[in-house]
């Protein structure tokens, strides 16, 4: 995922108006806020977790081990290389 400024900005604002996050204004620095899971975000975000856990090994079901290896070997190069 590439992103910039403005859309974590949009993100995080979207994130605190469901109910995920709570923004606070940091102690050290005034210009930046801390950002926390609310217990409603940290649930979301284990359903959501188990669900792309399940969705990537019904995904990687489809090839042999040493072929799942290689290809999660191979996005991780890319993931790292993009980032």
């Amino acid at each position: 995922m590439f992103t910039d400024a403005n859309n974590i900005a949009a993100l995080v604002k979207r994130m605190e108006k469901n109910g995920l996050v709570r923004r606070s204004a940091s102690i050290n620095d005034k210009r930046k806020k801390n950002i926390t899971s609310t217990k409603l975000g940290t649930s979301k975000w284990l359903v959501a977790k188990e669900i792309a856990a399940n969705l990537e090994n019904t995904a990687l079901s489809a090839l042999p081990k040493d072929e799942r290896k290689s290809l999660t070997a191979l996005l991780r190069t890319i993931s790292e290389y993009l980032n």
